[in-house]
């Protein structure tokens, strides 16, 4: 079985209108035992306004990709967005959001970890939701968060 790249375009046929994403494979799915991730109704929804802005076939053995690149007048284009596309929207968004700082396209996963420690996820629920293979780097990107709902913050701040 052919290696597969670092990034991957993601394919209509892996969204369907359950608001479950299945990831076929990934660089850390080489095999391809696959992973759902659910994305929720309003996600759904502006994908399938896409699949149809764009005329994307959204059948379940489409293997178009999902997300492409537009040029100017709107013309969608067969290919799937290259990683360096994906960097370049990322910092254009982040720019427009005034976000200061370093942003890349790895700053989407950061912030999801803090989000959903934040809002009460656990380590364990936040890994499975971002595909972490252990706790590690969810602690890592949610130290603060998770310091200020520890044990001292409950027991001793009542926080």
């Amino acid at each position: 079985m052919p290696k597969i790249s670092r990034y991957r375009t993601l394919e209509a046929a892996e969204a369907d209108s359950s608001g479950r994403l299945a990831v076929r494979r990934s660089k850390t799915d080489q095999e391809g035992s696959a992973a759902v991730l659910y994305l929720g109704r309003p996600t759904m929804e502006r994908i399938a306004a896409w699949q149809s802005a764009a005329r994307i076939a959204a059948a379940a053995e489409s293997a178009e990709p999902l997300f492409r690149r537009i040029r100017r007048g709107g013309h969608v284009q067969p290919q799937g967005l290259s990683p360096q596309a994906v960097h370049h929207i990322v910092k254009a968004r982040a720019t427009e959001s005034g976000a200061a700082g370093r942003v890349s396209g790895h700053s989407l996963r950061v912030g999801s970890a803090v989000s959903m420690v934040r809002r009460g996820a656990t380590v364990s629920e936040a890994c499975q939701a971002g595909r972490w293979q252990s706790g590690r780097m969810v602690n890592r990107y949610a130290a603060g968060e998770i310091a200020g709902r520890g044990a001292v913050a409950r027991l001793r701040y009542k926080s």
